[in-house]
């Protein structure tokens, strides 16, 4: 999504009044962007600017780089840090090049859902990873753990985050219903969808899974569709420990097939 052009700073963006020397123009409270000379014109402009108000808010917290709770971003030039635009490309690359394979057998696998399939609503798989030197899609991130974690810990979060200004936005639970849905008869054999979470934790921060989720601001949704061939297939396997399954994780994210040898990827 691409920023939305700003308004001249130097004028009121409802009448057009000039900004005077010593008399500098009011902002907006909350994205701090659109220009007023009087309350009077912001709340004759707000059925108006509402609409675009989030985006300026969205689009100011795409470029900052701080990505824990109450951090405060680096000043300019002293530390050069990814922003938080940065991570959510790099994080749906990620996605894109890994939910159809990597990602959905390992939700099957790690959330045990060939023995219930039910857990895939009760439960979601929560990746923590480190952004490596890589371009590849496959390859641009190591897996620093995995967890599975109970639903409701998604939905304590979710409901305690202030910084999602745009009351529009769906839940969680939505995306995931919304998904399934989207799925069925399809013609493919639909069971439902799956939810992944993936969260990119900076150089030396080895964090766990749900900590990730509670203390950094920035991570990425994946729901991922479960059919009726994933679990004809998976289920004819012997269950293996789950430190199989992790290592096939990590193999896979090197670029590798996921086998718990290392082998480069068809």
């Amino acid at each position: 999504m691409e920023p939305i052009p700003k308004p001249d700073k130097t004028s009121c963006i409802k009448c057009g009044r000039a900004e005077l020397p010593g008399q500098a123009l009011q902002r907006c409270g909350k994205c701090r962007t659109a220009p007023y000379c009087s309350v009077e014109c912001q709340k004759a402009d707000w059925k108006l600017h509402k609409v675009v108000c989030v985006r300026y808010v969205m689009d100011k917290s795409m470029n900052y780089t701080g990505v824990y709770f109450g951090e405060k971003a680096p000043k300019a030039k002293k530390e050069i840090r990814r922003t938080r635009g940065d991570i959510l490309q790099d994080l749906t690359t990620f996605a894109n090049a890994h939910n159809g394979d990597t990602l959905t057998v390992s939700a099957w696998n790690l959330l045990e859902l060939t023995r219930d399939i039910s857990r895939a609503r009760s439960h979601f798989l929560a990746l923590t990873l480190r952004r490596t030197e890589s371009s590849n899609p496959r390859t641009l991130y190591s897996l620093v753990q995995a967890e599975v974690i109970p639903w409701p810990v998604m939905d304590e979060v979710y409901a305690n985050r202030g910084y999602l200004v745009d009351s529009s936005s769906a839940s969680p639970r939505d995306l995931l219903d919304s998904d399934a849905q989207r799925r069925k008869g399809d013609g493919h054999g639909s069971l439902g969808s799956v939810m992944v979470l993936s969260v990119e934790l900076p150089k030396g921060d080895d964090r766990s899974p749900i900590e990730a989720f509670h203390q950094l601001s920035v991570h990425m949704l994946h729901p991922l569709g479960l059919f009726k061939a994933h679990q004809s297939t998976i289920s004819r396997l012997p269950r293996l420990p789950r430190e199989f399954y992790i290592k096939c994780l990590e193999n896979s994210l090197k670029g590798g097939a996921y086998t718990m040898r290392f082998q480069p990827h068809v």
